[in-house]
């Protein structure tokens, strides 16, 4: 009897042993797979700055790169994730450091691709000053600190070439008024 139940348990163990190394085989083709559906090697793409010229073959590349590994890039989040880290210096970079700000603040969420490269369009239209003109138009204090809301503004102050007059109702517009911000939103609107 206690024969029996040593090759009992010696069964159970090869059993067990037959067991783990099918899934290691499992798991290791799982990693094969996953591998081989990267894709090509894509050219990392150019840093894109902001210059609507180039709009076009930045988003070209940034398509190659999604379409290259598939798996990586199915969600919206790698998806913007992956095409601000492009997006580092000029008006691009400043657009791109708004945008990280927003969604990590959870002000601003896009539900599909199309939605935030519809944002990005935005560097499609002519000139720098009508450029401002429409970013200027989705500056919103929202969760936002009041001095945080006030530095994004001027960001695109400049380059709007409003006076100062002319600037005050699109920075009204975009206040969400608490009275411990009334102090700093007075001297704002006195600056200008």
């Amino acid at each position: 009897m206690e024969g029996m139940e040593e090759q009992n348990a010696a069964a159970a163990s090869v059993g067990k042993s037959m067991m783990y190394k099918d899934l290691a085989q499992v798991l290791a083709q799982a990693i094969v797979q996953i591998s081989m559906d990267k894709g090509p090697k894509i050219a990392d793409p150019k840093k894109f700055y902001g210059d609507s010229n180039k709009l076009d073959a930045f988003l070209t590349s940034i398509h190659l790169i999604f379409h290259s590994n598939p798996t990586k890039y199915t969600m919206v989040d790698s998806r913007i994730t992956c095409t601000l880290l492009w997006m580092k210096e000029g008006q691009a970079g400043k657009w791109a450091q708004i945008m990280l700000k927003k969604i990590s603040h959870k002000t601003v969420t896009f539900t599909s691709w199309d939605k935030f490269k519809a944002m990005e369009e935005s560097f499609h239209t002519g000139s720098v000053a009508q450029q401002a003109h429409e970013k200027m138009k989705y500056v919103c204090q929202e969760n936002h600190d009041i001095e945080d809301y006030i530095a994004e503004f001027e960001m695109y102050e400049e380059d709007t070439s409003y006076n100062n007059m002319a600037l005050v109702k699109p920075f009204q517009n975009g206040i969400i008024p608490k009275d411990d911000d009334l102090p700093t939103v007075f001297h704002w609107s006195m600056e200008h």
